[in-house]
């Protein structure tokens, strides 16, 4: 029993470090934006479940990095007030 739930902590850690790579070097390259999001969110929420918590302000801060548009990302960092996903 005591090597199994070895292995199984072993299992995700490397799925948590899978995840946490996948979140930092996925980028937008074309299609749909709104698909790249639900990606970034999905990821987000396996790393949650797996314990890893990931801030929301995080979050909006990966997926606007992610993408191309400089201006959206200028207009973000102006505003007073923080994105969510929502």
């Amino acid at each position: 029993m005591e090597s199994i739930e070895r292995k199984f902590k072993e299992s995700n850690k490397n799925e948590t470090n899978n995840l946490m790579s996948r979140l930092a070097d996925t980028k937008y390259e074309r299609g749909s934006v709104r698909e790249h999001l639900m990606e970034l969110v999905d990821i987000a929420t396996k790393l949650n479940m797996l314990k890893v918590l990931v801030d929301p302000t995080n979050l909006v801060d990966s997926a606007l990095d992610s993408l191309p548009n400089d201006q959206m990302k200028s207009t973000y960092n102006t505003l007073k007030e923080d994105w969510t996903m929502d």
